[in-house]
């Protein structure tokens, strides 16, 4: 019986952990999220605007621009044909992550 209980407590602890480290990994990305500050389109940093009027971006319509207010990287929102594609940037216009819209 001191086995069986024991066995239960520890398996209480181990979920008990697991649900506390899930839930601090989703109150990071939510504050992420939440220090996003809108860009007007005359306030796009011109290494940005050359990039996302380059061939890579041709036929693309910029939706949204908002950077975040801790660091300078900027999301981009897309639209082309009523798809809608999300990026990052840099102050630059260098890609954060690798993909190109299609």
């Amino acid at each position: 019986m001191k086995k069986l209980m024991f066995s239960v407590l520890v398996l209480i602890g181990l979920t008990a952990v697991g649900v506390k480290a899930q839930s601090q990994g989703d109150t990071t990305k939510h504050r992420s999220m939440q220090n996003m500050v809108a860009v007007a389109s005359a306030d796009i940093p011109a290494g940005l605007q050359t990039t996302l009027k380059g061939s890579d971006y041709a036929g693309w319509t910029v939706s949204s621009v908002s950077r975040n207010a801790e660091s300078t990287r900027y999301k981009v929102v897309l639209t082309k044909s009523g798809e809608t594609k999300t990026h990052w940037f840099d102050q630059n216009g260098n890609p954060l992550h690798r993909k190109k819209p299609q």
